[in-house]
């Protein structure tokens, strides 16, 4: 039985060259603490690429103004965001406003994320998200992401014209 042992264990490649862990097992590994993203911003939120919630707001003085001052700046760059995806999608003025339109109301549903209960600021005074902000963000992600999507019912071909209907024959 150990020859079957060793012989199994003989043919398992190793992880690391060597055949052992640079590290005790017991011990954490190194890690690595740079992500390779950057901080979320306006630009972030706007490229549609990850990032890191790095922003480091001070605390409100007045936390009724703070909460109004969050969903202002939230609903302008939301609103900014639906005409800059709807323009960049479609070249028809109607179907543009009329992408502009609903974005812009997903938008008023995602601002109550946004308020953060007026403890702090969504933005640093450098732009960058808060921590706290990370539900305001993929909420304002989500609904400006439909505003340049293509359109499914004008990718689909056109669907060929039903057979005639023939009259019904009595028979005798």
């Amino acid at each position: 039985m150990w020859v079957l042992v060793v012989l199994v264990l003989s043919q398992v490649e190793p992880m690391y060259k060597g055949g052992a862990a640079p590290h005790a097992l017991k011990d954490v590994g190194p890690v690595d603490e740079s992500t390779g993203t950057s901080p979320c911003t306006v630009e972030t939120l706007r490229q549609r690429v990850g990032c890191t919630f790095d922003g480091k707001p001070g605390p409100a003085k007045d936390s009724e103004q703070q909460s109004r001052d969050n969903v202002r700046l939230a609903g302008a760059m939301g609103s900014a965001l639906c005409r800059d995806r709807a323009e960049a999608a479609v070249d028809e003025p109607k179907e543009r406003e009329a992408r502009t339109r609903a974005c812009v109301a997903r938008i008023q549903v995602a601002l109550r994320s946004c308020t953060l209960d007026g403890a702090e600021s969504i933005l640093d005074a450098t732009g960058l998200f808060s921590p706290r902000a990370q539900s305001c963000y993929v909420e304002l992600a989500s609904a400006t992401q439909l505003a340049s999507a293509p359109d499914p019912l004008r990718e689909l071909p056109a669907l060929p014209p039903p057979p005639p209907v023939l009259p019904k024959v009595q028979r005798l």
